[in-house]
Formats: structure tokens, C-alpha cells, sequence
């Protein structure tokens, strides 16, 4: 079933979601036009569901049913791969232009697009936006499979938090709907050592990732910055590395051939 949230719903779900409207400060610049930091989430929240998001027309849904068609084919398969086979319904809001770098992107249950994309609907970026409901209703079976990559989940201890705070990218640190309320992950690059990857604003005010080294081993504090994901980014052909959620989306929904 599809269906799209109309005005009432939007607000709603934007209040019962406070978790995704913490912003820093540069990403609130970047997302919204204005440092949130300076205010009460609930004003950030009022802002997201009265100017940010708002309701698709009919029109617009019509136009993305061909392409969700084709979507639910590509996410069956891959679901069924993985053994799934329960079908999800499309839950979709729209994001106004100018907002969130336009960007595709889920919110628990909810898909949100930006208006451009009703008019040039891509069936597979519907269903890597998909895979992520997916991906909080089975949390589970996507842990196994991110462990069977050799991935590790962890929490940081508070020196490892205080190491990162020291290297002063509290202001530029994003969150990513997509995969707010998951767990930590890091990937293996030998001898004990992981990345812990991190989404930050750079210098031309886009998302983009880096990472902290930790040694597993010696958890004693000290992670180690660094700029160079290259690795990661090879080995699992994904663009998208901050989490193990966005790796399998990406990764799938990039070899599958429809």
C-alpha cells in the first residue's frame, strides 16, 4: 500500500521524533538556513513540520507508482534473499525544495523526497530508502549480516568520547535519518585496529565522511583521526559508509539488475 502523510501527519510524526532534530550547529546551517543550536528542539521540530516537510499531491504520488513498482521488485528480492517475506507499506512525505540538500531519506517509518524527485522518480533509490524501514524492523537478521563482514558493534567509553570531542568537530557533526537509533560500528583494518566512521559537514558545506582508528585490544582512550576511508570504501563498493545500513542499501541496490 501507499500511502503519503498529509499535514496533520507530518506534524505528528515530527513531534513523536524528537531524536532526529538535535542538530549542530553547521548542520542546521546547511540543512535548514539557521544555527538550531541557539534553540529549543521543539522550535526546530515546529520549523521541520510547518516549512521543511509537507504533503505530496495526488499528482505527485501517481507520477512515483511506476517507479515503486519496480522498487517493491528489487526489495523482494533482496529481502527474500536474506530471509524476509513480509511485505512493507510506502509511507512518504516530501521534502520542500531547498531543504536538507535535497535529499532522499527515511525517518523510521516514513520515506521523505524532495520535490524534484516526483518528477524524475528513481526506482532504486526508493528502494535503498526502503531497505532502511526494512532495516529497523529486522535489526536482528542486518546484525548478523554485519558481523559476517567482520564488523564490530560498540559503545564508546567517555575517554573515547572526550577524544573525539578534543579534536573540535562537536559543531560539524551530522546526523543521518537514516540511520538514527542504531548502534556504533567499526570495520576492521588489521592488526586490532577499526575505523569508527563519522558524517561531518566539510569545507563546501556537504556531508561527507571521516573516521577514528581505535585499537580494540587497548581501549584506552585514544582514537585517531583520520581522512582516509579509501579502504573501507573499496571493499564495500558503497559511497555511503557512516553505518553498516547505508553499506548494504547502497551495495545491493547498486548490483542488483532490473
Amino acid at each position: 500500500m501507499i500511502k503519503k502523510l498529509n499535514k496533520n501527519e507530518i506534524i505528528d510524526f515530527v513531534f513523536k521524533t524528537p531524536e532526529y532534530y538535535n542538530l549542530s550547529k553547521q548542520e542546521s546551517l546547511n540543512r535548514i538556513g539557521f544555527d538550531s543550536s541557539i534553540f529549543p528542539v521543539e522550535y526546530v521540530q515546529d520549523f521541520y513540520a510547518n516549512k521543511v516537510f509537507s504533503e505530496p499531491t495526488d499528482s505527485e504520488i501517481n507520477k512515483l507508482i511506476p517507479a515503486i513498482k519496480q522498487a517493491d521488485l528489487i526489495v523482494d528480492k533482496i529481502m527474500n534473499r536474506i530471509g524476509i517475506n513480509k511485505k512493507l507499506d510506502w509511507n512518504i512525505g516530501k521534502i520542500n525544495n531547498g531543504f536538507d540538500w535535497n535529499y532522499p531519506q527515511t525517518r523510521e517509518e516514513v520515506i521523505f523526497l524532495p520535490e524534484y524527485f516526483f518528477d524524475n522518480p528513481d526506482s532504486k533509490i526508493l528502494a535503498h530508502e526502503k531497505i532502511h524501514i526494512y532495516q529497523r524492523k529486522f535489526p536482528k537478521i542486518f546484525d548478523e549480516i554485519y558481523k559476517s563482514w567482520g564488523l564490530k558493534k560498540i559503545k564508546l567509553n567517555e575517554k573515547e568520547k572526550q577524544s573525539i570531542y578534543e579534536y573540535n568537530l562537536s559543531d560539524r557533526l551530522i546526523k543521518n535519518p537514516d540511520t538514527t537509533n542504531f548502534d556504533k560500528w567499526v570495520y576492521p583494518i588489521g592488526n586490532d585496529y577499526y575505523i569508527l566512521p563519522v558524517y561531518i559537514i566539510n569545507s563546501n558545506g556537504k556531508p561527507t565522511n571521516v573516521g577514528f582508528k581505535l585499537d580494540l585490544k587497548n581501549r584506552d582512550g585514544n582514537m585517531y583521526f583520520t581522512s582516509d576511508l579509501s579502504a573501507i570504501y573499496d571493499r564495500y563498493n558503497s559511497k555511503q559508509i557512516d553505518h553498516p545500513n547505508e553499506i548494504f542499501a547502497c551495495s545491493e541496490t547498486n548490483n542488483i539488475d532490473f
